[in-house]
């Protein structure tokens, strides 16, 4: 896992943006969720032309890795996908 501009502090909320087929996917997933149903990762990330199993990815190193971008590449047919952790902030 890539990380960028990273912070100590564990992240809550996996953001997704995704460019397809003309088509702009967004999904704010809280990380709590993806701890509970690890199969929920794979599912987020449908329909973006990325794996995060694949990657290697695991909810415990997305919290782990704290607050940063942790993916910003091109993908099949032109498309892009974002992805980043934040920490909620109250």
């Amino acid at each position: 896992m890539s990380q960028q501009a990273a912070s100590s502090s564990p992240s809550e909320q996996l953001r997704i943006l995704a460019y397809r087929d003309g088509q702009l996917i967004r999904a704010d997933v809280p990380l709590w969720c993806l701890r509970l149903k690890q199969p929920a990762l794979s599912l987020v990330f449908r329909d973006t032309g990325f794996d995060p199993v694949e990657a290697g990815w695991t909810a415990a190193e997305l919290v782990r890795a704290g607050s940063g971008l942790l993916l910003d590449q091109e993908v099949a047919g032109g498309g892009r996908i974002i992805v980043w952790t934040e920490a909620e902030t109250s």
